[in-house]
């Protein structure tokens, strides 16, 4: 009883150990998703100035490819299906900033 008690106390603080690092990591995923959206806004400006279109189904495929190739398939879905919230959002980003970039015609 004694060994299932001081289990126990430590059981909390094993916890906030692990939420530390969930909270470091996610501190490191939001600044990078912030510099992401940075870059795709650049992206957009080069698109324009291509005449490309924001959507690029080739690149996203060729990006998850290489980012899922070595994983587990399990694995390689659930990271598929954060990249394609990633290009839902950049795309987005690309979008917006293509409509501030265009010229108004005046009416």
């Amino acid at each position: 009883m004694n060994n299932a008690k001081s289990s126990l106390k430590q059981s909390p603080s094993k916890l906030d150990e692990l939420r530390q690092e969930i909270d470091a990591i996610d501190d490191s995923i939001s600044a990078l998703f912030e510099l992401r959206m940075s870059i795709a806004k650049e992206i957009a400006r080069q698109k324009i100035e291509l005449e490309l279109s924001t959507y690029d189904p080739a690149r996203e495929a060729e990006i998850i490819a290489r980012l899922t190739e070595e994983q587990s398939l399990e694995q390689a879905a659930r990271t598929k299906a954060l990249y394609e919230r990633v290009f839902e959002l950049s795309r987005q980003v690309q979008d917006m900033d293509a409509l501030l970039q265009t010229p108004q015609i005046p009416r």
